[in-house]
């Protein structure tokens, strides 16, 4: 395959409500290589731009896997890339590592891991002495017991490898727990979404009071050069769905400020050195927590919204 200008080698398209993401990079100049399975929507991009080349690949949720597949597909093309990204969460892990193997700019592929889980999220937060809610792996029902007899309540059950708050459910009682793990377990599977092909491992964890936020980062070399903030609804609890939010937020400045810092320090930490990346968090009576880290541009129209209304930096 011969490509003119500027290669960038996408890497999983997702939904198709993502399609403008590949448009706008053809409108910057890009030439795309989109590698996806056999039978996605994306396919049909090459099909509307010269500037848009498609190559299947199978993905199977193990990364080393589906990044080894990936580079052998880019090598039987002829692909000299220039660049690697994705915007789909699922192929956050396989991206990093398609971009070490190249030798291309990203970011550590143990950065990505540790936040695309859950549980590590929180077992390297405590390794580096930051702020988080306690939390445990759950692999059973009895193991949930558990975790439940440490952890204490009110409490988190969530899958390992999620998103949307899919699966998130709060419990407050001993008695909740076979109930929502059930639940719970009917939902984290391959079958259900293909994002538990990644595994399908549940976590237990503390509970956190007070205000969600979502904290957009873009890191430059190392250095936040931009932060947007968003002020999520609340939500019909025991069920953690989005309702809605607004930008700027109205909650107190200082503590914003300091969940923004948080955040930027979180990240930093984790080895992350470039490129956008969504945080979720809470301002909690305790200070400020952390949900989430992911290695992926925020969506909803957040860059639409921090555009309209400006950002702090």
């Amino acid at each position: 395959m011969s490509l003119d200008g500027p290669t960038v080698v996408v890497v999983g398209a997702g939904y198709e409500g993502k399609r403008r993401c590949y448009e706008r990079l053809v409108e910057l100049g890009a030439r795309l290589v989109i590698v996806d399975e056999p039978g996605h929507w994306s396919e049909s991009l090459a099909d509307q731009s010269a500037e848009i080349h498609w190559v299947a690949a199978s993905f199977s949720g193990d990364p080393n896997v589906d990044a080894a597949a990936t580079l052998a597909v880019l090598e039987r093309s002829g692909v000299r890339a220039d660049g690697v990204l994705t915007f789909w969460e699922d192929r956050v892990c396989d991206a990093a590592r398609v971009a070490a193997a190249l030798g291309l700019p990203g970011n550590p592929p143990e950065a990505v891991d540790a936040a695309r889980s859950k549980v590590r999220t929180r077992e390297l937060s405590a390794r580096l002495g930051l702020p988080t809610p306690a939390a445990q792996r759950v692999r059973s029902l009895d193991e949930l017991f558990a975790a439940a007899a440490a952890v204490g309540f009110p409490a988190v059950v969530k899958p390992e490898f999620g998103a949307s708050a899919l699966g998130c459910i709060r419990v407050d009682d001993f008695d909740s727990l076979p109930g929502v793990y059930h639940r719970v377990r009917a939902i984290v599977t391959p079958e259900h979404d293909a994002i538990f092909r990644a595994g399908n491992d549940l976590v237990l964890e503390q509970y956190l009071d007070g205000v969600e936020f979502d904290v957009d980062l873009v890191l430059q070399d190392g250095t936040c050069v931009f932060a947007s903030v968003s002020q999520n609804w609340p939500t019909a609890e025991p069920s953690f769905q989005e309702t809605g939010l607004h930008i700027p937020p109205d909650h107190n400045k200082a503590a914003v400020r300091k969940l923004v810092d948080l955040s930027v320090r979180t990240v930093k930490s984790f080895g992350f050195r470039r490129g956008v990346l969504h945080v979720e968090g809470k301002c909690t009576g305790s200070g400020p927590r952390v949900i989430e880290v992911n290695a992926w541009m925020g969506a909803r129209g957040s860059t639409r919204w921090s555009r309209r209304c400006g950002a702090s930096t």
